[in-house]
């Protein structure tokens, strides 16, 4: 059995709203906290993109099992100042250093 094999493939991206990337020597911070009751930890993060469906966090890979336990957080601090709406953000994509919301 033989077959040719492409010499370029490119997915599709799943995103079905636009997103607007922020810039990487940006320095806006997110700080999470789990709405589980067990944990009242406070997880930082880096906003890396947002759009109209959600936002993309850059955390560290210390946090990995973290994110795996817990799927809903609620917002706690952009850029260091209380957010004083109630947010709350599931996690819907998990990928290794990169988080989406």
């Amino acid at each position: 059995m033989s077959c040719v094999f492409p010499k370029e493939a490119k997915a599709i991206e799943a995103r079905n709203k636009e997103r607007t990337r922020l810039p990487k020597k940006s320095s806006l911070n997110i700080t999470l906290r789990t709405l589980s009751i067990d944990s009242a930890i406070d997880i930082k993060g880096q906003l890396e993109d947002i759009s109209e469906s959600g936002v993309g966090v850059k955390a560290s890979s210390l946090n990995l099992e973290y994110f795996l336990r817990n799927s809903s957080f609620k917002m706690v601090k952009v850029c260091g100042r209380n957010h004083m709406e109630e947010t709350t953000l599931s996690v819907c994509h998990l990928v290794m250093f990169f988080f989406k919301f």
